[in-house]
């Protein structure tokens, strides 16, 4: 590629402390620092010479140290070798929207700049995120780096604005591949990396009390009104493979611990809503407020009941998943068993709602009762919606037959559809995390 006017232009999209522009050949483009020479050539450098600690689709990462910083530069593979050609401006654009939403914790990838060279080699300098990924040998989740982990998924889920003073849109800061590859632990800290695949929701339409599945990504809807949530992709991605690889009083005991993290988690969106509200009159803002509280408040009385509401939950995520594009491999499902799975858990929530129901309209004063209520509802509502989905995916099993439809184009589309039904069919089970934690 041949740096001139036009590929400046083309970087135009930023938000970081200045635009992209050419030096000495070079086309530099800043996020949270405008680089010198020497933070240039200790970059260049150490791509050359150091030991790389990680290797992924589309490059390979060094760490090195410059003037007191811990930094790792990723060098891109050739756009031709790369699974997505457009990985290094991907990644670019969203540390920069990270830079311009004020997310800056040294816990979570945090860009520097990117620079291409004359010779169209490509790089991304970031701070280091200190720690390894998850693994049940040797770098385990405990109950210091799972609080944590919570917290950073939990700080990244809250609702954003356009700008301080607008009314609305909010959005969100949606990850979209929080696999082990992309959580980094210690003993007591975590960290989060790699947001190529991040993307900027608009929530709006998620506050809509009649909101439907409509694609795929849905398995990251949240627990109240289908706000999308890092959090379930955490659930779904890594925290359930891992609970079901783990010994099983272990995996009881983190899961225990999870839930009341997650409790804590309710909590925070509850004070974010309720302080929203001050400024806007927003009648969803309400609703919000009311539903994420009392998550919160039956999480922090964990019984039964809820352990196997949240181990429904995570698992139909799961299920969803695997069904997906998003899902690199290719996974066996039973769609029986996801089947039979859905109406279980509809029968469950259902019977609990009911229970609850019953109770606080005979008891107004049971505050707690309507706050179970709530949460069994809310978790029907989520689960009627997943089996909806599901019931779609199913369709793309099957290659359309052209007799079915009325004109090519429908054909068209339907024959690009099925590609979205990634999975193999068996008639294995798969163990469910409700069973395996005996539930």
């Amino acid at each position: 590629m041949k740096l001139n006017f036009t590929t400046l232009q083309n970087n135009q999209n930023f938000s970081g402390i200045r635009p992209p522009y050419l030096k000495n050949g070079y086309l530099i483009k800043p996020i949270a620092l405008d680089p010198t020479k020497g933070d240039i050539d200790s970059a260049l450098y150490a791509a050359q010479t150091q030991n790389p600690i990680g290797r992924g689709l589309n490059g390979t990462v060094y760490p090195y140290s410059y003037l007191g910083r811990d930094l790792v530069v990723k060098k891109y593979f050739p756009k031709e070798q790369c699974a997505n050609q457009a990985s290094a401006d991907n990644e670019y654009n969203k540390l920069d929207m990270l830079y311009s939403a004020g997310v800056k914790n040294k816990d979570i990838q945090q860009g520097l700049f990117s620079l291409v060279t004359p010779e169209d080699n490509e790089y991304l300098v970031s701070l280091r995120v200190n720690g390894l990924k998850p693994n049940i040998f040797n770098n385990r989740f405990n109950n210091k780096n799972l609080s944590k982990m919570v917290q950073l998924l939990g700080n990244l889920d809250l609702p954003r604005r356009n700008c301080a003073m607008s009314n609305l849109p909010y959005y969100g800061l949606l990850h979209y591949d929080l696999a082990l590859g992309n959580l980094l632990l210690d003993e007591n800290n975590a960290g989060l990396i790699d947001f190529e695949y991040m993307k900027k929701e608009n929530l709006n339409r998620f506050f809509e009390e009649d909101k439907r599945m409509t694609s795929t990504a849905d398995c990251n809807l949240g627990d109240v009104c289908g706000l999308p949530s890092n959090l379930r992709g955490f659930e779904y991605r890594t925290f359930l493979p891992y609970l079901i690889k783990t010994d099983k009083q272990e995996a009881k005991k983190l899961f225990d611990d999870y839930l009341k993290f997650k409790s804590n988690y309710h909590l925070q969106r509850f004070n974010f809503f309720k302080d929203e509200k001050t400024k806007t009159d927003s009648p969803a803002l309400n609703r919000l407020a009311k539903k994420e509280l009392a998550h919160s408040e039956v999480l922090s009385k964990l019984n039964n009941d809820t352990r196997k509401a949240e181990a429904y939950k995570m698992q139909i995520a799961r299920f969803i998943y695997v069904q997906s594009p998003f899902e690199q491999n290719v996974c066996e499902v039973n769609s029986r068993q996801i089947n039979k799975y859905l109406d279980e858990a509809l029968e469950f929530f259902e019977q609990r709602y009911d229970k609850f129901d019953e109770i606080s309209r005979n008891d107004k004063n049971n505050v707690f009762a309507s706050e179970q209520k709530e949460y069994y509802k809310d978790g029907f509502e989520l689960v009627l919606r997943w089996q909806e989905l599901h019931n779609w995916m199913n369709w793309q099993k099957k290659m359309p037959k052209k007799s079915n439809f009325c004109n090519l184009q429908d054909y068209i589309n339907a024959l690009k559809n099925h590609e979205l039904f990634m999975a193999k069919l068996t008639d294995k089970n798969t163990i469910t995390l409700d069973k395996y934690l005996g539930l």
